[in-house]
């Protein structure tokens, strides 16, 4: 390919043990997802659907971005402008495969599945996520 597809360096948040177990590749974000609790703050008791399959999640990193058929190279900044890690998006609910690594959960989506990211100065209450 004759395209500019130098990749650049990984976003990817470095927790205690060090980095994450895998980098995410081309134009994959890496998510933990949100899981709620077994019941609402008012009793109900939620389903295990409803608790493991919330469609949202926090960016722990995300690849270098896509190549067109063209042959351009499009950085994932500009396919998912405010992506960050921490960022809490909304995605398809069913678009996202399940890892388990060193004991955590993520699920890998591809950049076109998020739907929307939460702005910065907003709480993130994993209580009340819808």
């Amino acid at each position: 390919m004759g395209a500019n597809t130098k990749a650049k360096k990984f976003h990817v948040k470095r927790g205690i043990k060090g980095s994450l177990p895998f980098y995410p590749s081309g134009h994959k974000v890496l998510l933990e997802p949100i899981r709620l609790d077994e019941f609402t703050k008012g009793g109900i008791v939620r389903p295990d659907v409803a608790r493991t399959k919330t469609g949202i999640g926090f960016v722990k990193g995300w690849g270098p971005g896509k190549v067109t058929s063209e042959g351009q190279f499009i950085p994932m900044e500009a396919l998912v402008p405010k992506i960050r890690v921490g960022a809490k998006v909304l995605y398809g609910l069913y678009s996202a495969i399940s890892v388990s690594a060193e004991g955590i959960d993520y699920e890998v989506i591809s950049c076109d599945d998020v739907i929307g990211v939460w702005p910065e100065s907003e709480d993130e209450d994993e209580e009340e996520s819808p």
